[in-house]
């Protein structure tokens, strides 16, 4: 989806990314919801830069530069407002999809407030969506003796799971191998073929030709 996005900033509102290089950014969704047009935006200037300059990051000067950007776009003209329609379309399941795996994560975290963590280690950068999922794979973390021996165990369930992902890997490279050699079979049996079909063809017509004169 966030490539689709990209494709029609690119081609309609390319100055857009010069000021955005993340486009699930809260501020470019909220901006786009509103005004998803080159001309909503020029329309709207003064509303755009109240909008823009709510967020931290965005002082007045920043936000006149990225509407003065609008203002000389080179992109594409929306003559049917198509482009404007599915960026608003796309826009609004972005944010839809943020809102959700926010929800997710407070749930999470409400989870883990409950959680009883004093024998949980204290691992730095860890927050509570990985903890929630070592849990899930782990269980009881009790049943460990010792530090050691839960990070062993955990160092050797990631192993086995990129083993699996590269066993995997190498089957679809095995199956595809297996397709470009059928093929590759096909091609070589079909040459001979060709190859007396055009005999024959070039036979006939030097005949009909020998007829003629």
């Amino acid at each position: 989806m966030q490539k689709r996005f990209k494709d029609i900033l690119r081609s309609y509102l390319p100055e857009v990314l010069n000021f955005f290089s993340q486009l699930d950014s809260k501020v470019l969704l909220e901006l786009l919801s509103k005004f998803p047009s080159k001309q909503a935006i020029i329309k709207n200037e003064e509303q755009v830069i109240q909008l823009l300059t709510s967020f931290r990051n965005w002082n007045e000067q920043k936000a006149k530069a990225f509407v003065n950007a609008i203002k000389r776009s080179i992109g594409r003209k929306d003559k049917h407002q198509v482009a404007q329609t599915i960026i608003l379309s796309i826009t609004q399941q972005l944010k839809q999809i943020k809102e959700q795996i926010q929800s997710i994560d407070d749930q999470i975290k409400q989870m883990m407030e409950q959680f009883d963590q004093t024998n949980f280690p204290d691992i730095p950068g860890m927050g509570d969506t990985t903890k929630a999922t070592i849990i899930s794979e782990v269980g009881d973390i009790e049943k460990f003796e010792s530090k050691e021996k839960f990070v062993s165990y955990i160092k050797h369930k990631t192993q086995g799971n990129i083993e699996k992902r590269e066993q995997s890997a190498e089957k679809d490279i095995l199956q595809l191998s297996d397709k470009s050699d059928k093929v590759d079979r096909e091609v070589q049996e079909e040459i001979p073929r060709a190859n007396i079909k055009w005999q024959k063809a070039k036979a006939s017509d030097n005949s009909h030709s020998e007829e003629i004169s």
